[in-house]
């Protein structure tokens, strides 16, 4: 931090390679400067690795997978001042760019004309803006968090793709009892216009739909809403049951209730670092005929 009084700032890295020699490296900033007035928040983001592809829409059947390797390389930077005690207003540059390497011959990437296949750039400009009264960025006990930005892609400013894509992040902390601490996320995401398939709004793999492979169901628009609940065990452990529901639709009046995805699931926390404000999580998290495992630093939501 610049000075005591300042927000701590963030860097974070992470990476892996596969025995096939896939790989996939990360990193992200957030950084405050002087008294936190004025803060950055950036990201690079590097993927070489093989994705599995089931189609688009709510309904897209198990056996309709296929496996497809995309190179993807992602970079945005967020500026951002503080403009009352809790809220934020900034600006959001984004760049991203894949190329599909490998697609499965006569499956749906191969067959199908999907916008997107060509290995084009897409650019974008937008607003953000959050309001924030957590008593704690990494660990909230109360308060509540909302965060929402939109984005324009257009050629004038060297996009190949012309679409907008909207995203709201609305997140509600209260603790019951001592340390205990019931967490509530809603979340949606909408992308509009010419948008590549890379950039549809995924169900799986992701904090707000744990329980689903990644991209599992995929579409324009994603709604999702969860719930954890927090309790401490012993000495540095905590425990977590979670549950949620999650819809993708072409727009956001398509969402259907009898399609919502659930999650059921569990976990543990283990505090680390300094002042114990980090949380490394492992979670099991299942789905409609999948269960899957998380390991991850940081709460999901």
């Amino acid at each position: 931090r610049d000075s005591p009084e300042g927000p701590l700032s963030e860097i974070n890295f992470d990476g892996r390679v596969t025995t096939k020699g896939y790989l996939r490296g990360e990193v992200e900033a957030e950084l405050y400067f002087g008294d936190g007035t004025w803060s950055l928040k950036s990201r690079l983001d590097y993927t070489d690795l093989a994705y599995r592809f089931w189609g688009l829409g709510p309904d897209s059947p198990e056996t309709a997978e296929e496996v497809y390797r995309p190179r993807r390389t992602l970079a945005y930077v967020e500026l951002f001042r503080q403009v009352g005690p809790r809220t934020r207003l900034g600006l959001r540059y984004e760049l991203e760019h894949v190329h599909y390497l490998q697609v499965e011959e006569g499956g749906l990437l191969d067959t199908l004309p999907y916008p997107g296949l060509e290995g084009r750039v897409a650019m974008g400009l937008g607003f953000t803006a959050s309001w924030d009264s957590r008593d704690d960025r990494f660990y909230p006990h109360s308060g509540i968090y909302a965060q929402g930005f939109a984005m324009w892609f257009d050629d004038e400013w060297g996009s190949r793709y012309d679409f907008n894509q909207y995203n709201l992040d609305l997140r509600l902390y209260q603790e019951l009892l001592l340390e205990h601490v019931l967490a509530v996320q809603g979340f949606l995401y909408s992308a509009r216009g010419g948008a590549p398939v890379w950039r549809y709004a995924s169900l799986g793999g992701r904090a707000h739909s744990r329980g689903y492979r990644r991209d599992r169901y995929l579409d324009r628009t994603l709604l999702a809403f969860q719930g954890e609940y927090r309790i401490p065990l012993f000495w540095r452990l905590e425990g977590v049951v979670f549950g949620g529901l999650a819809d993708v639709a072409p727009r956001v009046g398509k969402v259907k209730l009898e399609t919502m995805r659930p999650t059921l699931g569990g976990g543990l926390r283990a505090r680390i670092g300094k002042g114990h404000r980090i949380r490394a999580r492992l979670d099991v998290a299942a789905g409609q005929g999948s269960v899957r495992l998380y390991l991850d630093l940081g709460e999901a939501f």
